[in-house]
């Protein structure tokens, strides 16, 4: 079978299209074709690429992650293989699945509608991918079975001590308020890949893993289970991160929308969107020639 993968950022796109059956171990998919789309917006990035030896490399107005999946689709369409109506599944990363979903999911209108009614806990995630998944059902149509899953699932079994928030236990229960924890498929393919390197049992294993990158979190895994991990509520708590705050004084969004006048919710995006690296350094959004005679660490974090 044919399954094509996307994975939604939030300024990127990623694909993979693999073929295997179900006796095919995890890891030995044969890859048949992938691609990214980077800096999605006016002018994107696209860099596609078929196995067999056909590549696209082109600078495009990609104004949104529908339309990023519909470029993806129009590209694997014009190959001999394996074009769009080839596909026998369709997989979505998702970041946030909330109260809701602790497993892979086939995805209908009703799972489509709950995954979009909590997109207020990951503001710069669950969107993207609700329009890939759109803009993919719109082209594939109903025949092609569509499956999220997601980065909060891996987290899902973690003991109270460590997914309780200490507030109130009826505002817990009444709001949902744990610490769902996210890049969970990174951190369980991390765990599970460092025990077949090392030959360990998944029922030994006991490490630290880090997904580091432009989003950052830490998880403690002790026999192949999440027991505790830096994200939270909302993929802002933890480790600081290229443009998220990460951990700060829980007055801090409070304070900021007083002193500066502006609401809770621009304080949060200002946490979200405006912090972090890119806060510290007030230079990551500035072209790398104009950080020569800098600090080393400030030209890193300059130059992203």
């Amino acid at each position: 079978m044919k399954v094509l993968v996307i994975n939604c950022g939030s300024s990127t796109l990623k694909f993979q299209v693999l073929a295997l059956d179900k006796d095919t171990p995890p890891g030995r998919e044969q890859k048949l074709a992938h691609g990214i789309i980077e800096k999605i917006g006016s002018k994107a990035m696209l860099k596609f690429v078929d196995e067999k030896g056909p590549r696209l490399e082109e600078m495009a107005s990609v104004p949104d992650h529908g339309t990023a999946t519909r470029k993806a689709l129009d590209w694997l369409g014009t190959l001999g293989y394996p074009g769009a109506n080839e596909l026998d599944a369709v997989g979505y990363r998702v970041v946030h699945g909330g109260p809701h979903f602790m497993e892979p999911t086939l995805i209908d209108d009703r799972v489509l509608e709950a995954i979009e009614a909590i997109s207020h806990l990951a503001l710069l995630h669950n969107h993207p991918s609700i329009e890939a998944i759109r803009a993919a059902k719109g082209i594939l149509g109903s025949a092609v079975p569509m499956v999220a899953v997601f980065d909060t699932a891996f987290h899902s079994d973690m003991p109270e001590r460590a997914s309780h928030y200490p507030i109130p236990m009826e505002l817990t229960e009444k709001h949902h308020v744990w610490h769902y924890g996210f890049h969970g498929i990174a951190h369980r393919y991390m765990t599970e890949r460092y025990a077949v390197i090392t030959s360990t049992p998944l029922e030994k294993t006991r490490i630290i893993t880090l997904q580091l990158g432009s989003s950052c979190s830490a998880t403690a895994v002790q026999a192949g289970c999440s027991i505790d991990t830096s994200m939270g509520l909302t993929p802002l708590e933890g480790l600081m991160m290229g443009t998220r705050s990460g951990d700060v004084d829980p007055h801090l969004p409070g304070f900021l929308a007083e002193r500066e006048g502006i609401s809770l919710a621009e304080a949060e995006t200002l946490l979200n969107r405006k912090s972090g690296l890119l806060g510290v350094s007030g230079l990551s959004q500035r072209n790398p020639r104009e950080t020569r005679g800098l600090p080393w660490r400030w030209r890193c974090s300059a130059t992203g």
